[in-house]
Order: C-alpha cells, then sequence, then structure tokens
C-alpha cells in the first residue's frame, strides 16, 4: 500500500485509498483530523453533542464520497469549510425549529386565550340569565352592587333598607346563583359523558 505506512501518507494518497474502500486509511485520516474539527465546530456551536453530531456527518460524507474529494489541495482547509458550512446549517435549522415552536407556542396562547374569552362570555352571559330570573327587589339589589360598585351601605340608603336586609339579599342572591350555576354545570357534563 504505502511504502512507508500510513503516517507518512499525504492527504490525496489517503483520499485515493478511501475510495477503494481502505478502512485503515479512514480510520487514520478520522485520528489525524476528528479532534481538530471537533474543537472548530464546537466553537461554533456550543454543543458537545451537536458538534460531535457534525462531525460524525463530516467523516461519513469523506467515506461515503471519497472519489469526489480527490481534487482536495488542502485537506484540513477543507474540513474546516465542511464543517463550518455543517454547522451553519444546524443552526439555521435550529433556530427555524425554535421559530417554528415559538409560533406554534403563540398560537396555541391566542386559541387558549380566545377559548377563555368565549367561556367567559357564556359564563357572564348565563350569570344576567340567572339574575334576571331573581326577585324584582333581590334583582336590583345585586345589581346595584355587581355592576354599579354599591357598598351594602349604599344600596340601603339608596333603597330605604337597612344594611341587614341588603346583605340578606345579596347572600340569598349569591346562593341562589351559586346553585343555579352548579346546576347547569352538572347537566353539561352529564351531556358531554352522553355525547361521547
Amino acid at each position: 500500500m504505502f511504502p512507508n505506512g500510513l503516517k507518512n501518507a499525504s492527504d490525496k494518497q489517503l483520499l485515493n485509498q478511501i475510495a477503494t474502500g481502505n478502512v485503515k486509511a479512514f480510520r487514520h485520516l478520522m485520528l489525524t483530523y476528528e479532534p481538530l474539527v471537533f474543537n472548530f465546530v464546537f466553537k461554533l456551536v456550543k454543543s458537545g453533542m451537536v458538534a460531535e453530531e457534525i462531525t460524525q456527518d463530516v467523516f461519513l460524507k469523506i467515506w461515503e464520497r471519497a472519489a469526489d474529494f480527490a481534487h482536495v489541495e488542502s485537506l484540513s482547509a477543507w474540513l474546516y469549510t465542511m464543517g463550518r458550512n455543517h454547522a451553519y446549517n444546524k443552526l439555521k435549522e435550529h433556530a427555524a425549529r425554535r421559530l417554528r415552536e415559538q409560533d406554534y407556542a403563540d398560537n396555541q396562547k391566542q386559541i387558549c386565550d380566545l377559548e377563555d374569552q368565549i367561556h367567559e362570555k357564556e359564563l357572564s352571559l348565563l350569570v344576567h340569565e340567572l339574575v334576571d330570573q331573581l326577585p324584582p327587589q333581590r334583582k336590583l339589589i345585586f345589581k346595584l352592587k355587581t355592576e354599579k360598585g354599591m357598598t351594602v351601605d349604599e344600596i340601603g340608603q339608596f333603597l330605604d333598607l337597612s344594611p341587614y336586609t341588603v346583605r340578606n339579599q345579596l347572600t340569598k342572591s349569591y346562593g341562589k346563583i351559586r346553585k343555579l350555576l352548579t346546576e347547569h354545570a352538572c347537566f353539561l357534563l352529564i351531556g358531554l359523558l352522553i355525547n361521547k
């Protein structure tokens, strides 16, 4: 093969031998250049696992297409260029994936926000329907408290009622609405289970 062994073989001779399937020549080439390529790529990608993957890709390409690289004058410069190109492609791919993931997360958040708004509106409409079912005086007291933000004393003065009466009416209103909401939730749950 080589008169002085692999150690004295030129890069071109090694590539020619690799092109014929010489595993020893390929191993020698890897032992010589793999640490250099790995260190160079690691500085670019800042990840040992990614640098290892890129380094393996570079040498796999050499093994598979050594005959195509016979024209290479400086193997080390060519390996650095190939490592750099692989690293930039990997970084671009990673950035694009992160962008897609961020877009997906943003879309999911918008969907969840929209669903929350819809549920809020539905709940608000339901509460309004339930408030409309309250007796007139209780309904007025409830609306003055929740829509106008009046205190118990202010409502009492406005309607000429004692604070105790106002508090009692509000307690009954909240209890009735809570009960009706619970019943409504049970009906929804039963409907969901039946429709499964």
